[in-house]
C-alpha cells in the first residue's frame, strides 16, 4: 500500500511505503490529514491512493470497537502484564 505516518518534531520518525514524502517538504499532494501539536511538532497522514482513513475518538471507547475486541492483549497494559 502507499500510506504513511510521518512525525516531524524533535524526534522525527516515519513509517509506511517509501517515497519522496518521507524526506520531502510536507504537507504535499498526498497529505490527507495534518495534526499540529502545541510544541510545534506535526503528524502527517499521507495516502496517495486515498484508501486509508483516520478516526479520532476518546481512549475509553476504543476497547468497544468490534475490531479491537478481536485483537490480542495490549503488551504494555499493566492489566495484561500482571502488574
Amino acid at each position: 500500500m502507499t500510506g504513511q505516518l510521518i512525525f516531524r518534531g524533535a524526534n522525527s520518525f516515519a513509517g509506511g511505503h517509501p517515497n519522496d514524502s518521507l524526506i520531502g517538504e510536507l504537507p504535499d499532494r498526498s497529505t490527507r490529514v495534518q495534526i499540529d501539536f502545541t510544541d510545534g511538532s506535526r503528524l502527517f497522514f499521507n495516502d496517495q491512493r486515498k484508501f486509508g482513513w483516520m478516526k479520532l475518538m476518546p481512549t475509553d471507547e476504543i476497547e468497544n470497537l468490534p475490531f479491537m475486541q478481536k485483537v490480542g492483549p495490549e503488551p504494555l497494559d499493566k492489566k495484561t502484564r500482571g502488574g
